[in-house]
């Protein structure tokens, strides 16, 4: 019986590998790639769609049907289609547009880490905390 593809097993370690980071960096207080959990789902979702189309190679050898792989293969592709367009909504809808004005438009936030000039929902830059006898200060750069 044949395995599944070096492909479909390398998508798979990533995603559980990046799951496991998740929980780790929530752990330790790590706050470093910390969506990764979300993005390791997502992975392991394509992991499985690479273990369903293994499954119905090997079917179709076997002259066998394959409806719950052609199933799960369309769960997971909704699921994954539904989060891409979710992402791209959010920054349309009233929420977010009153969320990042009152965040640009607090006074506690400027004084804390600076002026804000953009909000993006996949954050970048990196944050830096220095601590001293004067107590603790934090630098942001994104």
């Amino acid at each position: 019986m044949k395995k599944n593809s070096l492909i479909t097993n390398f998508i798979l370690l990533i995603g559980v590998l990046t799951i496991v980071y998740g929980f780790v960096c929530r752990l330790t207080d790590t706050y470093y790639f910390w969506e990764s959990k979300y993005v390791g789902l997502t992975i392991l979702m394509l992991g499985v769609i690479g273990i369903m189309i293994d499954r119905i190679k090997i079917n179709k050898t076997l002259k066998k049907k394959s409806i719950l792989q052609k199933i799960t293969i369309g769960i997971m592709v909704f699921i994954i289609g539904f989060q891409i367009s979710w992402i791209s909504f959010i920054p349309f809808t009233e929420s977010y547009k009153m969320t990042e004005k009152s965040i640009l438009e607090n006074n506690f936030l400027k004084q804390d880490i600076g002026e804000i000039k953009s909000i993006q929902i996949i954050p970048s830059g990196n944050i830096k905390t220095e601590k001293n006898l004067n107590g603790e200060k934090t630098y942001a750069h994104f």
